[in-house]
């Protein structure tokens, strides 16, 4: 639990540095969220026993690692997006009998969805401009302290099985352990950004602040389930080792991938910072 806790800290430590030198070198997001969506996929391919496919392995790190650094521009990833799926479909055409179906399937839908819905946080920073850094730290707070919450909620409360045939360990009681947590700590997030680094020069809707939390820590589970349907179909525990305590990176990051596309259409939705 140690390592877990100060692993988590350090990572996120490592975000709020890169928020907070966003303004001035925002290409540092970007490329983090092209390592991350690297990574994931790297891991995926590992997963699957199929790192050795370079035909298809090579094209699918490139399309994912280059694309939110590169691709923000509508155009831009419409073009990688359809060069990728003719490059899938050719190496299917032509190298049919190496590959199966289920994992060709498998690898098209992570590599697209994966670096799509990270590529969000990057469309937060864009649309919030001055203030876009707060969205994304947002989208990854509802994400990380929901996690955390329902972790140490459900170790010391965890009664009931949330979904056994998916992940035994989670409960209810860490579930709405989560939401909990989330809401408390998500709210003096907001509150310390407000009065102390925005200087009282906006209000934030603390109404709409709360929802988006309690939904987006709901959210968070659903995402952290699904990798772990995704886990148990290949057979394994982790994604990876790179991080002590939390395995991969794709199982650090995988409600981030649900929850940062969730936050991304709230926030152009509702008017959550007002200014004064």
């Amino acid at each position: 639990m140690t390592v877990k806790t100060l692993s988590g800290i350090i990572g996120a430590c490592f975000i709020i540095v890169i928020l907070i030198f966003d303004q001035s070198v925002p290409m540092l997001l970007n490329i983090l969220v092209g390592f991350v969506c690297l990574m994931s996929i790297h891991e995926i391919f590992t997963a699957l026993h199929l790192k050795k496919k370079y035909l298809l392995s090579v094209p699918s790190y490139i399309f994912a690692s280059l694309l939110p650094v590169i691709g923000g521009y509508e155009t831009r990833w419409q073009f990688f997006c359809y060069m990728y799926t003719l490059i899938t479909v050719g190496v299917i055409l032509f190298k049919n009998k190496y590959l199966k179906f289920k994992d060709v399937l498998m690898i098209y839908s992570m590599t697209v969805f994966i670096p799509f819905s990270l590529m969000t946080l990057i469309r937060l920073r864009d649309f919030g401009g001055k203030v876009g850094s707060f969205y994304v730290l947002v989208a990854f707070g509802i994400s990380w302290i929901s996690d955390t919450g329902a972790y140490f909620g459900g170790n010391f409360l965890g009664k009931q099985r949330l979904c056994p045939e998916i992940s035994p360990k989670k409960t209810v009681e860490g579930a709405v352990s989560g939401s909990v947590s989330c809401v408390i700590f998500m709210i003096l997030i907001a509150l310390i950004f407000e009065n102390f680094i925005a200087n009282k020069t906006l209000s934030i809707n603390y109404i709409v602040f709360t929802v988006i939390c309690i939904l987006g820590s709901l959210i968070a589970v659903m995402g952290d389930l699904f990798f772990s349907w995704v886990k148990r179909g290949c057979r394994i525990k982790d994604f990876g080792d790179v991080m002590p305590g939390h395995g991969g990176i794709l199982d650090r990051f995988d409600s981030v991938i649900f929850v940062a596309p969730f936050v991304y259409f709230v926030v152009k939705i509702f008017d959550i910072l007002n200014f004064v």
